[in-house]
């Protein structure tokens, strides 16, 4: 083996330990969105203070961060990650993640906490927000679930909150977790 690429998940720094003990081996970290494209960025594996860069954008897209009122913001600023080239799929249903151009151009706003390093490039930490979770691979916004969950039976309370990773529902109803799985999987 001489090449490694890490990417899917973020790179967490018991990882790094683990693999930058390994001799004669490139590690690289990398990003990338079913929304846009496997790999948006490739870039060698390296901890800054336990950030670990993604490099610059590969092929044609193209990296913006943009701050809580949309404007762009300067290179080292934290704010939104947008995407933005011929990598960007179409969307199969409305969604305001996505942004059409006069051009017919798309960019996808990830919701992913980033900026731009002027010498290692993208940086990542996180998402702003937790309002969507993975199921199966794609991404759900919690709010949808929540509101099929709603329309089982007359609720009080109901939402979706991330704990060490792990997507958990919590809720009034008197079904078992089979019924509300089976509930889901017709509509997610």
């Amino acid at each position: 083996l001489s090449h490694l690429i890490c990417g899917s998940e973020a790179m967490t720094y018991s990882l790094y330990t683990a693999f930058k003990n390994l001799d004669g081996i490139n590690i690289y970290n990398s990003y990338g969105l079913t929304e846009v494209s496997i790999d948006s960025a490739l870039y060698p594996l390296l901890d800054m203070n336990h950030q670990f860069p993604l490099g610059a954008p590969l092929g044609d897209q193209q990296f913006t961060v943009h701050g809580p009122n949309g404007d762009i913001v300067p290179m080292g600023i934290w704010g939104e990650l947008h995407i933005s080239g011929a990598c960007v799929g179409t969307p199969l249903s409305k969604s305001d993640r996505y942004i059409v151009h006069a051009d017919g151009t798309l960019t996808y706003k990830t919701g992913d906490r980033g900026f731009i390093h002027p010498i290692h490039g993208l940086i990542i930490s996180g998402r702003l927000q937790d309002d969507f979770i993975k199921v199966n691979g794609k991404r759900i916004p919690s709010r949808r679930i929540e509101q099929l969950i709603a329309s089982l039976e007359a609720l009080t309370h109901c939402c979706i909150i991330e704990i060490d990773g792990v997507s958990v529902l919590l809720h009034e109803l008197n079904l078992s977790e089979l019924e509300i799985r089976t509930y889901l999987s017709k509509h997610i």
